[in-house]
């Protein structure tokens, strides 16, 4: 599609807290292309 978003973080790791935080930043979009119910 053509609503990719690119966000480095300054600072980070390969670690599941960075990971975490990004994935629920790109819940909506998600939920939105898979036909999900958006959840709290």
């Amino acid at each position: 599609g053509a609503n990719g978003v690119f966000n480095f973080p300054a600072a980070g790791t390969h670690s599941w807290g960075y990971w975490g935080q990004q994935l629920q930043q790109m819940k909506p979009d998600i939920q939105r292309v898979l036909g999900a119910q958006a959840t709290a």
